[in-house]
């Protein structure tokens, strides 16, 4: 029996079309992979360093706030070169 090569193709097309639409869902919320990274590893920090070194109230937030600032810049300043 052969295949219906009508019927494959339209196949191979939805999911082309479907890997593209993903591709472009994920381009919506990671644009930059390294500065989501850089946000999601100082996020980890934070998390971690702040109740182990036992700071008052509001320095994480001034770290946090801080180092998601440093990030935004650096990410700015690199895209402004290209």
């Amino acid at each position: 029996m052969q295949p219906d090569w009508q019927i494959v193709a339209i196949g191979a097309c939805i999911v082309v079309a479907g890997i593209v639409v993903i591709r472009q869902i994920i381009g919506l919320f990671v644009d930059d992979l390294g500065f989501a990274v850089a946000i999601l590893v100082w996020l980890g920090v934070v998390v971690f360093l702040v109740p182990w070194l036992g700071l008052p109230g509001y320095v994480p937030a001034g770290l946090l706030i801080g180092g998601l600032l440093v990030i935004l810049v650096e990410s700015a300043v690199r895209r402004a070169r290209k």
